[in-house]
């Protein structure tokens, strides 16, 4: 994807969520891109991230909004 080892990636302690932004930017059909099941939901904590991918968000304002411990996602 970006030629980042495993190494550097852990490095970052922080989950790089340019590329899923990148994913949903560049998805054609975007009513689609999350499943309709609440995988996504349940393993980011709730519904918030996905709402602010489709909003639009950056990563940074992303980052910006999370409280507390949550900040090193």
């Amino acid at each position: 994807m970006s030629g980042l080892s495993v190494d550097t990636l852990r490095q970052q302690k922080q989950l790089d969520l340019g590329y899923l932004i990148d994913f949903y930017r560049n998805y054609p059909d975007k009513a689609n891109f999350f499943l309709k099941t609440a995988h996504f939901d349940a393993l980011a904590g709730g519904p918030e991230l996905k709402q602010q991918i489709v909003e639009g968000r950056t990563e940074a304002e992303i980052r910006a909004g999370l409280a507390g411990g949550a900040a090193a996602v």
